[in-house]
């Protein structure tokens, strides 16, 4: 209840960044009832004295809202809430009707959830699945039982939980999710930080034992932890203005927030030869995996791109053969900006860029009313005043890209023709290790009916032929810098 309360007073806002009308509903029948009234009073005691307070439940839910609806669009049609409570998620998001949506909680809980929303007559958006088991147990059987596939992809929610476990449950959740996740699936969650087990976390300890609850875990190395259960993504801290849409949220609870696919989730593309990477070979004999990730993994990442480009539409997101330190990602763009060796070796790539420019000068794709300032703007007159977007980075030489933005993790560049107006976002992900690696982002937006058909033309060509011919001269040029640098 206390959380609905949260969820309802973000609700009623007139700049709400959601609406529950689950949470309207409890607050306004059970508010009153005797069982309620000492969590409604200690509501209203915290907002008194830490009106920031609902901030941290309000950014958490939009974190997990924006990052379930992504992958939903991107096809995901299973979704997992382990301990669902009163989350009114199903009630109010917007889902595809073939979606599956498994809650799995207590008994009691399931039953108590199924009568509120007989009462507030409030319809799931999808085919909603209460699923009883104790979370602490074995628990997997009962989600498969209620008819969850682990063949298919699936996004899995953990919320509001993990702390109330030891790390040994904890463990536990992790390895058994993971077992149970697909290709193409994600993770998010939250823990607490550790501050809030010792005396920084005192007050909030102590309410929420006043409820007959007690945290009995907490974390500062998610990302290692995530990786020792077989899971690789971005974890922000509550706090971090960068998921915080404008709110400003107080020093407690303290938490962080997490968004993950499985580490062997991604489909290998197989490029024009021979696919590994590998340290050993010299630069003139790399071979290179074309690893292609899930589209909705852009917008796990925290990237900024999205704030100001949602109208363009996730064409593929490719992992680089690049790794290093933080550091070094200015390296990295500097290379693909200079594009030493584009084509080296590269016959049939080489084949499919001289075709190009000739179909482009034959039907006037390229001509110069059709780029960037004519027949679009630069998507540098949407950027805001803000630091991340203040360095405009290199253009490509030898390609058509112009530079938008460069910041410590991401370069965005711009390319316009009759036939479509893209972005090439590259980005510097940590990956839960000392090391961080790059990621490749392909955007769109299509010019009418001629842009849709032209990418459908171009895309085999880009994902089997361009692109690993890119990788591999990625691939060639970080390796002669990192063996300079050794």
């Amino acid at each position: 209840m206390f959380v609905a309360w949260q969820r309802h007073a973000e609700s009623i806002r007139s700049d709400a960044l959601f609406r529950d009308p689950l949470a309207d509903w409890l607050t306004g029948t059970l508010a009153d009832h005797p069982d309620m009234r000492h969590c409604t009073q200690m509501v209203w005691q915290v907002l008194g004295e830490t009106p920031s307070f609902p901030a941290y439940f309000t950014i958490r839910t939009r974190y997990f809202d924006d990052r379930i609806e992504a992958a939903l669009r991107d096809g995901v049609r299973q979704i997992v809430t382990l301990a669902g409570g009163l989350d009114g998620r199903p009630f109010r998001l917007t889902c595809p009707p073939d979606a599956e949506w498994f809650e799995i909680d207590l008994p009691d809980m399931c039953r108590f959830k199924q009568s509120v929303a007989h009462l507030a007559d409030l319809r799931p958006r999808c085919h909603w699945h209460p699923v009883a088991a104790d979370l602490t147990g074995e628990w997997l059987t009962a989600l498969t039982d209620a008819g969850f596939d682990p063949t298919r992809p699936s996004v899995w929610l953990i919320e509001g939980l993990l702390m109330y476990l030891s790390d040994a449950d904890g463990d536990a959740l992790l390895a058994t999710a993971r077992r149970a996740a697909a290709p193409g699936s994600q993770l998010l969650l939250e823990h607490l930080q550790t501050t809030m087990l010792g005396e920084a976390g005192r007050s909030s300890r102590n309410r929420v034992e006043s409820q007959g609850a007690r945290w009995l875990s907490a974390r500062d190395d998610v990302p290692h932890w995530l990786a020792g259960h077989g899971w690789v993504g971005l974890v922000h801290a509550v706090d971090d203005p960068a998921i915080g849409l404008g709110r400003e949220v107080g020093p407690q609870p303290a938490g962080w927030l997490a968004a993950a696919i499985p580490d062997r989730a991604v489909s290998a593309v197989p490029p024009a030869r021979s696919v590994s990477l590998s340290p050993t070979p010299s630069p003139e004999h790399l071979e290179v995996r074309a690893v292609r990730l899930p589209n909705s993994t852009y917008f796990t990442r925290g990237w900024r791109l999205p704030e100001v480009a949602p109208d363009f539409r996730v064409e593929d997101v490719w992992v680089l053969p690049a790794r290093g330190a933080r550091h070094e990602f200015a390296e990295l763009v500097r290379q693909i900006a200079d594009g030493d060796g584009a084509f080296e070796g590269e016959r049939v790539a080489m084949f499919l860029h001289v075709v190009r420019q000739r179909l482009g000068a034959w039907f006037g794709l390229d001509r110069p009313g059709a780029g960037l300032d004519a027949r679009v703007v630069s998507l540098r007159a949407r950027l805001p005043e803000d630091a991340a977007f203040r360095d405009r980075g290199p253009d490509q030489r030898a390609a058509p890209w112009v530079s938008v933005y460069q910041n410590d993790r991401e370069w965005v560049g711009e390319y316009a023709s009759r036939t479509v107006h893209a972005l090439m976002h590259v980005g510097w992900v940590s990956d839960a290790t000392t090391d961080y690696r790059g990621e490749m982002t392909i955007l769109v937006r299509p010019n009418g009916l001629l842009g849709t058909l032209y990418m459908a033309f171009i895309r085999p060509f880009r994902r089997f032929v361009i692109n690993p011919a890119f990788f591999r001269m990625v691939a060639r040029n970080w390796q002669r810098h990192r063996t300079i640098i050794e």
